[in-house]
């Protein structure tokens, strides 16, 4: 069973590298006149680091929804259809 603020504090952490990893001093350790496949080296990280962060927070997220549990009735309408 996992902890109740473990995905929360997931989150946090992708929070802090995303916010390390597009600070301007790190931006200038790539920010190199060099091409990879055609693509400046610049580009090639900040495109790279922005695809993981989303997968990383995507899998955060969808560990978070409980699986295999029933979802509550909604509640019943009293007044009835309109």
């Amino acid at each position: 069973m996992r902890r109740p603020g473990l995905g929360a504090e997931r989150l946090i952490g992708l929070f802090l590298i995303g916010a390390i990893g597009f600070s301007p001093p790190v931006l200038t350790l790539f920010n190199k006149a060099i091409l990879v496949a055609g693509i400046p080296l610049l580009y090639l990280y900040l495109f790279g680091l922005w695809v993981l962060l989303v997968a990383l927070a995507g899998i955060v997220v969808t560990q978070l929804v409980p699986t295999g549990e029933d979802k509550p009735p909604p509640p019943a309408n009293e007044e009835g259809p309109r």
